[in-house]
């Protein structure tokens, strides 16, 4: 048993020796928390690792105590068990040589007929709470199950590291890179939070407080159908069955509501659409190429980029649509047949950006928008502006899709203005 862990479990041995006292004869076998861990070497564990991991998570479960007044037992009890994960801190190191990136590839990952089915299949078994949070949000529900969809294939791939070693292993033990301290922090913050979310809901049941903390996560500690960091959780997570917790692992209600609410809460606009398409010419593409910095920011109004002549003319006119609302350039690189660097250009909108906030990538956020269209999801702006009232799903539509979803693939390529 780790010697930080003894000193505070000491007096429930002595507790608990003294209760069965009361019932039946004591059993002398020792309390070791330990006692059920694997071998090190069946983990992975670097022994040096694992005692640094010990030592600052000792200071950590202290300076928590102090600040948020949990009793340290409960939190020794709680993290007694916990593992430096050598699998994880290889999964966080950026590779050396990166491939370039490439959208057609990365789209081709999450827009595939699985996907498809599994979203239809996804809207039909949770329609009435989907449509529920289009209402609430303004989120249309083929975008919220877009993102359960890309994120973890409606839930069947939700990770097999447990949380607590996983945010333990990179707030203390995250690899030498160049943004270590700042990562470190970040996990540091991280693994807070979780410990917070787990007494709150635990209500200091030591055994719900622990399970909260032995559930399964990503290798970067995010949870559930929509992989929810546990600040996202604290912050934005939603009761959606409406039966007194949150359980975005086992619930598609709330996790629905959860991501319906994320998107609101970070400016989704409703009735608006996610991008426009940009003018194909080769004056448009030099242009583009000129302004487009990659960078999250809503920089341009569209009446600007009309008159740069990359958005087209006809959206002056475009009822619902205001010309001093700002924009994006959404600058997505692939490969040609050659190997040659090209790019595929939209005008990205505040739905656009709502949804880097979820995840910080114009190729993630993009797959989001086209995944949703594939189930229904109707991106023009005739469509956008309709009374959420009056949408309806488009399921049989979008099984129509499955049969032909490759060649839609094949479609997106967009070729280079001569």
């Amino acid at each position: 048993m780790k010697t930080w862990i003894k000193r505070f479990l000491l007096p429930i041995t002595t507790l608990l020796l003294l209760t069965a006292c009361a019932s039946s004869p004591p059993d002398t076998s020792p309390i070791n928390p330990t006692q059920n861990r694997p071998n090190p070497t069946e983990l992975g564990i670097h022994t040096e690792d694992q005692n640094n991991l010990d030592s600052n998570l000792q200071n950590f479960l202290e300076a928590l105590n102090q600040s948020e007044k949990i009793p340290i037992k409960s939190l020794a009890l709680a993290f007694s068990d916990t593992n430096n994960l050598e699998q994880v801190r290889r999964l966080v190191i950026p590779p050396s040589a990166p491939a370039k990136r490439n959208w057609l590839s990365y789209r081709n990952r999450f827009i595939d007929p699985v996907r498809i089915k599994g979203g239809i299949h996804f809207i039909e078994k949770n329609l009435v709470s989907l449509e529920e949070a289009q209402q609430e949000s303004g989120v249309p529900y083929q975008v919220i199950t877009a993102i359960i969809g890309v994120e973890t294939l409606y839930g069947k791939q939700m990770g097999n590291f447990r949380v607590k070693d996983t945010l333990a292993t990179l707030a203390f033990n995250y690899p030498a890179t160049p943004n270590q301290t700042a990562r470190k922090k970040l996990f540091q913050n991280q693994l807070k939070d979780l410990v917070l979310l787990c007494w709150d809901e635990s209500k200091t049941d030591q055994i719900l407080f622990e399970r909260c903390l032995n559930q399964n996560s990503s290798y970067a500690g995010a949870i559930g159908l929509p992989q929810f960091m546990p600040s996202s959780i604290r912050s934005f997570a939603v009761d959606g069955d409406g039966n007194g917790s949150i359980n975005l692992r086992q619930s598609p209600n709330d996790a629905i509501r959860s991501v319906a609410n994320f998107l609101k809460m970070h400016g989704w606009q409703s009735g608006m659409p996610i991008y426009l398409p940009a003018v194909k010419s080769t004056e448009s593409y030099y242009t583009l190429s000129q302004i487009a910095d990659g960078k999250p920011e809503l920089q341009f109004s569209l009446d600007e980029l009309i008159k740069l002549g990359v958005l087209d003319s006809k959206y002056a006119k475009q009822e619902g649509l205001d010309l001093n609302s700002k924009a994006l350039i959404i600058d997505l690189m692939y490969l040609e047949a050659d190997n040659q660097v090209a790019y595929q250009y939209y005008i990205g909108l505040e739905n656009f950006l709502a949804l880097v906030q979820y995840n910080r990538s114009y190729f993630y956020a993009q797959s989001v928008a086209e995944l949703a269209q594939e189930l229904g999801y109707q991106n023009n702006i005739d469509q956008a502006i309709q009374k959420l009232t009056k949408d309806k799903p488009k399921i049989n539509s979008a099984k129509k899709k499955i049969v032909k979803s490759n060649t839609t693939q094949n479609k997106t390529r967009q070729e280079k203005p001569q």
